[in-house]
């Protein structure tokens, strides 16, 4: 089914009128000449912004397409770096405060098959939230997958084989077992450690300030300049036609037990674990529009229980939107590169405009996916 952008731009041109910015970062002085670090990081996003327009003349002016969702943003929001943020997803943990708020979450089991949930939150959606969590401890694998998005990362602790990682200048990131600034994170008295951590809207933004990261894709050291994550469509709709019926997918971890049911009426899946819906703790379900399940070789640092998934190594999996399947192959040529996605005839996919849940199975159990038809 093909779907025109004429309404949600027509939307975007009344939100021009009202369209706020967020805050500006400290000042700096270059040469003789004091500006913003936002002032220059806006300037900079609207030139790269201008030759995106002039390629797709159906945005409207001061608007660029997300590197997040694909979705049509203001300049000054789409320049600003996302947030990345470790979720706790243990029963006991659940329902999530601020999970709905995410564009994009990866999932992965950590030691004990007990899965970790990593939320990637676009400046803009942050706004406001008073809590988010609970916030729990990062892996080396989530690291890798927050680089790749350029996103500064909120976690509270590490497992040791995580800690170079952190350290390096891929890696801005706020933690809560060391000094991150004050009031980045809390502990709540409605549950039991580690269960009860969180941060908010406002900690984030003091953490940030606290520790003078650049808030700008344009402005951060270390990549080269960035031109996204992820391909996403833009004007038709991608359909996989020639895909096979999707209508339930089964990850296949044991523990939470997850699946997602399309429906057809929003052109999204439905996230459902743990025997029912998976809601957030203002009982709204969970739903996205495109699925990755990407299946990666994994084993253990040595011999602890900490799983090692070689997130370089290449693999396979499926790629769903709009109840519909293919296979694909995924690879990340570079250690703090992005990962690449390939259809069967070798050419990188493009991603429907919207949220996307990327679940990273291990190879080893890739026989468990499921893929269901309508029953």
């Amino acid at each position: 089914m093909k779907r025109a952008w004429a309404g949600v731009l027509a939307v975007l041109l009344g939100a021009m009128c009202v369209a706020g910015c967020s805050k500006k970062a400290d000042v700096i002085s270059t040469e003789g000449q004091t500006e913003t670090k936002a002032t220059q990081a806006s300037t900079e996003a609207e030139t790269e912004a201008e030759t995106e327009t002039e390629e797709a003349s159906e945005l409207p002016e001061g608007y660029m397409y997300s590197y997040v969702t694909g979705l049509p943003i203001t300049v000054e929001q789409g320049g600003q770096r996302p947030v990345a943020i470790m979720l706790n997803n243990a029963e006991a943990a659940v329902p999530q405060s601020g999970i709905n708020q995410a564009s994009v979450i990866y999932e992965a089991p950590a030691e004990g098959g007990i899965n970790r949930l990593m939320a990637i939150f676009e400046m803009e959606n942050l706004s406001g939230l008073e809590k988010i969590g609970s916030v729990r401890s990062a892996r080396t694998y989530f690291v890798y997958y927050a680089a790749e998005f350029r996103a500064m990362f909120v976690h509270f602790g590490q497992a040791k084989f995580a800690e170079l990682h952190l350290q390096t200048a891929y890696c801005d990131n706020l933690n809560g077992l060391e000094t991150s600034g004050d009031g980045v994170f809390y502990r709540t008295s409605d549950r039991k450690s580690p269960h009860n951590a969180y941060t908010s809207e406002a900690g984030i933004q003091q953490g940030i300030e606290h520790m003078q990261y650049n808030r700008y894709y344009s402005l951060y050291d270390g990549f080269d300049p960035y031109e996204g994550t992820v391909r996403f469509a833009h004007g038709e709709e991608v359909t996989l036609d020639d895909g096979m019926d999707a209508q339930k997918v089964i990850p296949g971890y044991p523990i939470n037990e997850p699946w997602f049911e399309y429906d057809a009426a929003s052109g999204e899946y439905l996230r459902y674990q743990y025997g029912g819906a998976h809601v957030d703790d203002a009982g709204v379900q969970l739903a996205t529009k495109n699925i990755l399940i990407l299946s990666t070789p994994c084993d253990h640092y040595y011999d602890t229980s900490y799983l090692d998934f070689h997130v370089q190594a290449g693999g396979t999996g499926y790629y769903i939107t709009n109840g519909k399947a293919i296979q694909i192959t995924w690879e990340k040529p570079e250690e703090w590169g992005v990962t690449h996605y390939y259809d069967a005839s070798g050419n990188e996919i493009d991603l429907n405009p919207g949220k996307t849940w990327i679940c990273v199975v291990q190879q080893a159990l890739e026989g468990d996916i499921q893929i269901l038809g309508q029953e």
